[in-house]
Formats: C-alpha cells, sequence, structure tokens
C-alpha cells in the first residue's frame, strides 16, 4: 500500500479472530476471515463501534474456497462417495484398511499438510471438529502442498486432502451424504455452494468505509478487475459463468434419483423435460436464515448478474430466475415461498437497472434439492433461487 496513509489492513489467521479483535479495538479499517463471524463477536462489535457487523456495509464474501480429498489415480474404489463422516473415520485413524471401505486389504496411508497450514485448519473445522476426532498421529504431515500431492500420486494406498489446484494426477472423491446427494470439487459446484467442503472467505468493515484508501481497496477487491487475481491465488473467484455440458448432464440425471413421491407429477415431469433444456449459472442466490431477504453474497452476487446480462454472451440468450425450497411444509406453500424467492431477486435486479417480466420467474418447491432436508444447513442450501439460460 502507499506510504503515507493512516491506514491498517489486518488479516486474520485462519479461524483465530484476529481480525474482529482489532476491529473490535477500532485499529483496523478491513479485517479479512476464513469464516463467518460469529453472533458473540457481532455483538461484541456492535456494542463496542455501534455497526451490524451482518449487513450488507459490514460483511462482504471476497472469494470461495474448497478442498478436495485425494487417492491415488490407481485406486479401485471408483463411483464411490464417502460422507464427512466416514472421511473423519479415516483421517482419524479408526478406519485404517482400505478393507473396510469395500476395496483391497491394504492399509490406508494418510497424509495431511502441517498443523501451521491454513489447508489443515480448514479441514480441521470442516470435517474432524464436528465428528469430535483428531488426525491420526501416523498421518505422513507436509508444509508443501506440492509434495503432499505428489506423495499420494506415488503411493496406490494413500489419501489426504489438498486445495483444488493441487489435484491433479490424483482422484479427488466426491462426497456423500445421508440422502445421497454427493457432489465432486469443481469450480462449478464450489461457486454454487453445493460441495460439502466449499466455503466462504471474508472481508469485514465496521460500516460503508471512510477513508479513501480502505474504500477503493474493498471496491477493488469485489470488482470483476480482481477475479483474475483471486483465481490465480488458488481461490475460487466469483466470476459469472455457465455450467460445463458434463455438469449438466450430471444434474439432470441426478433429478430422476431425487424425484419425490409426495410432489405432483406433472411437476416432476415439467422439470425433466425442462432440465435438459437449460444452462444453469454458477450463481445460487441464498437468504437469510429464516427470512425472505437475501444474504449479504447474494446481494453482491446480484450486481455481479446485472452487469453479466449485459455481456453479449450472456445477455443474448433467454434467461429465467427459478426458486426453490426446503421440504417442510406442503409442496404448495412451498412452491409458493420459492416463487416469492424468486420474485425477491426481480425486485433486486430492477433496482440495478434489469427488469425481469413475469413469465421469466418460476418455482419448483422442494424439487431437484441440492442437499438433505434432514438438517439447517442442508435445507438453508435448498432454499435458493437460480439463473438459467436457454438458447
Amino acid at each position: 500500500l502507499p506510504g503515507g496513509e493512516n491506514f491498517e489492513v489486518e488479516l486474520a489467521s485462519k479461524g483465530s479472530g484476529t481480525a474482529f479483535e482489532s476491529l473490535a479495538s477500532a485499529r483496523a479499517v478491513i479485517g479479512m476471515s476464513s469464516r463467518a463471524i460469529k453472533p458473540s463477536e457481532a455483538d461484541l462489535l456492535r456494542q463496542q463501534l455501534g455497526v451490524d457487523m451482518l449487513d450488507a456495509a459490514s460483511e462482504h464474501v471476497l472469494a470461495l474456497d474448497g478442498l478436495a480429498v485425494i487417492v491415488n489415480s490407481t485406486n479401485p474404489l471408483r463411483d464411490v462417495a464417502f460422507n464427512l463422516e466416514t472421511i473423519a473415520q479415516i483421517f482419524s485413524g479408526q478406519i485404517a484398511n482400505w478393507s473396510q471401505l469395500g476395496g483391497t486389504a491394504a492399509p490406508i496411508n494418510v497424509y495431511a499438510r502441517d498443523s501451521k497450514s491454513g489447508t489443515f485448519s480448514t479441514f480441521d473445522d470442516m470435517v474432524m471438529k464436528p465428528a469430535s476426532l483428531s488426525l491420526a498421529g501416523a498421518a505422513k504431515r507436509f508444509e508443501s502442498s506440492d509434495e503432499l500431492t505428489d506423495s499420494v500420486e506415488n503411493d496406490p494406498n494413500g489419501i489426504g486432502f489438498i486445495g483444488l489446484p493441487y489435484v491433479r494426477n490424483n482422484r479427488a472423491l466426491q462426497i456423500g451424504s445421508t440422502c445421497g446427494i454427493a457432489y465432486g470439487p469443481s469450480r462449478f459446484t464450489i461457486q454454487t455452494e453445493v460441495y460439502p467442503l466449499s466455503r466462504r472467505l471474508y472481508l469485514y468493515t465496521p460500516g460503508t468505509p471512510r477513508q479513501g484508501l480502505a474504500s477503493d481497496l474493498l471496491n477493488f477487491s469485489m470488482s470483476p478487475e480482481a477475479q483474475p487475481i483471486i483465481r490465480d491465488a488458488g481461490f475460487i473467484d466469483q466470476t459469472v459463468e455457465l455450467e460445463d455440458v458434463q455438469q449438466r448432464a450430471t444434474w439432470v440425471a441426478s433429478l430422476s434419483e431425487t424425484a419425490d413421491a409426495r410432489a405432483p407429477r406433472d411437476m416432476q415431469t415439467q422439470l425433466l423435460d425442462i432440465a435438459g433444456k437449460v444452462t444453469r449459472a454458477s450463481v445460487n442466490f441464498r437468504f437469510r436464515s429464516g427470512s425472505s431477504e437475501l444474504d449479504n453474497k447474494a446481494l453482491s452476487d446480484v450486481r455481479r448478474i446485472a452487469r453479466a446480462l449485459q455481456n453479449p454472451s450472456f445477455g443474448g440468450q433467454n434467461w429465467f430466475l427459478v426458486g426453490f425450497a426446503d421440504s417442510d411444509g406442503s409442496f404448495r406453500t412451498n412452491l409458493n415461498l420459492a416463487f416469492a424467492r424468486s420474485q425477491a431477486v426481480a425486485k433486486v435486479l430492477a433496482a440495478q437497472g434489469v427488469q425481469v417480466p413475469n413469465n421469466r420467474i418460476a418455482s419448483f418447491s422442494w424439487l431437484a434439492p441440492v442437499a438433505c432436508n434432514s438438517d439447517e444447513q442442508g435445507k438453508a442450501l435448498n432454499r435458493r433461487v437460480e439463473l438459467w439460460f436457454t438458447p
């Protein structure tokens, strides 16, 4: 940063909370965090700074991140999805032989990043701690992502976790769930946040920055010009993209597998008929918990979509806002709720100068779930609005 400015950027280490402590002491203007602010931290900052850190003026999603669980390319366990609990048991040593998972009788060799690594901290927070387990003492640790992925590549019995750019010649496992929905790591599944080991990376400011340099830094960080830099740094940027042919084919095939006997057959038939003709954008608009208000990422995504629709490659196609819901309540009630969510996105788009005709707003209630409806996290993922394009 240019010298002579009365300005400080405080960078939080992975999950440490340093940024929030610094913001609370009024010492930092921008805090960076690899997790969302906790309610207790937001309360502290509200008391000390008089600002709501959960407001869109304070909470900014800078980028997305995803971890891949990798095995050697020769591993015979193909087309198998492990849930997070099973993965935790593998990395803790509770499951120590591939035969316990239906593979060959061979020991599982666990590879992991060192304890100072942000990659390890993320894996620990997302996989090990929820299962109340710790990494196996016999795990081989690495300071380098390159060394870890090379080791798995040279070990037919190896397994490790790594950032998405380091998968290389190894095979990334699909992550499954109790209801059978599974995803592998890709730009699209992380951008849409359906992959279980994806997460948001944040910038926090105590309200709208008043200092010119802080404002410029924030605006640039959220701009289209910053997205290639985010990608070069190894994270997932938020450039609006369309799913590729293979991703769409996988999704269409999954719709039959997630069919729900409680839903009207004509609605399911309509969805299956339409799905083969549309291409989804890499944005899922989501909402605040228990609310029809868009969350802070969705508000930023609206601005990104508004810019994208001015691009001939997007704007030259027909597009639709399609709402979805969780499975609590009746199908008809959720059909209306999902439609209202699409209308909410349309309203915010209109404020950005993009008018959405009523015939471009649709709803499919709880059909096409992207997560299990058995817990609040899964329900929140299913309460969404997607952007679909047709030729």
